[in-house]
Order: C-alpha cells, then sequence, then structure tokens
C-alpha cells in the first residue's frame, strides 16, 4: 500500500482540479483511500473544497462569456436561475383531464394511516389525566 501525506493529498487534489478518481491515480491510490484522507485530513478536505469551489469560478466565468459572445441558450439559462426576482421564471401550470381540476386519489394505505394517526390521538387524549369525559 502506498504511503500518502496529507500534503501529497492536497497537492495532488489542487492538480486535479479536484476531481478525486484523477488525484487518487496521480497518487497511485484508490478513490476510497483519498476519500478517507479528505474525512480525516482537515488540510485535505480544504484543499478538496478550495478546487472545486475555483471550478464553479471558472465555469461561471466561461457562461459570462458565453452571455458577452450572444450565447442565446446561456442568457436563457442565467435568466431563468440568477433573475427570478425580474420575472424570468418558467412555470409550469398543473391541470387535470381537460384542463380541469385536479383529481387528488386517497389510497387505502393513505386511509389507514389517518385512521392510526386518529386512534393515537385519541388515545394519547384519553390518557390525559386531566381530562374530564
Amino acid at each position: 500500500m502506498t504511503k500518502v501525506t496529507a500534503g501529497q493529498a492536497a497537492q495532488a487534489i489542487e492538480d486535479k482540479k479536484g476531481f478525486i478518481t484523477h488525484a487518487a491515480k496521480q497518487l497511485g491510490i484508490s478513490r476510497r483511500q483519498l476519500h478517507n484522507l479528505v474525512n480525516l485530513h482537515p488540510t485535505v478536505k480544504e484543499a478538496l473544497t478550495d478546487a472545486r469551489e475555483e471550478m464553479k469560478d471558472f465555469t461561471e466565468s466561461k457562461m459570462y462569456q458565453a452571455i458577452a459572445d450572444g450565447n442565446t441558450t446561456m442568457i436563457i439559462f442565467y435568466a431563468k436561475t440568477q433573475m427570478k426576482d425580474r420575472g424570468y421564471v418558467e412555470r409550469q401550470e398543473i391541470v387535470g383531464k381537460d384542463s380541469g381540476p385536479v383529481e387528488v386519489a386517497i389510497s387505502p394505505l393513505d386511509k389507514i394511516n389517518r385512521a392510526l394517526d386518529s386512534i393515537a390521538a385519541n388515545t394519547a387524549a384519553s390518557d390525559d389525566p386531566e381530562r374530564i369525559d
């Protein structure tokens, strides 16, 4: 079994941009072993968090560049996810058959559970020493 220090693990995670499998291969250990190091050593966990945050920042910068380049798909995606406060929200209207009301069926199991809940509530109430019948 290869002996890996926390420093080596943190460096491999940084080198591989937070991709655990790639970092583990660089270190010559299994993914599971690297996950164990992440869980055991705060510095390794911090390296993983930092690498993933950097990747998020990089991805955001690419999104912004795509928007600046006029990429319609990215413009729509951004509006739907980041501009809800301005009304760019995709809503779904749920209606029943032929645009009628939605019908809800209660399953037999739901009926049994409701009956049991009612019995339990009544039993708890009857156990109340201050209750007067």
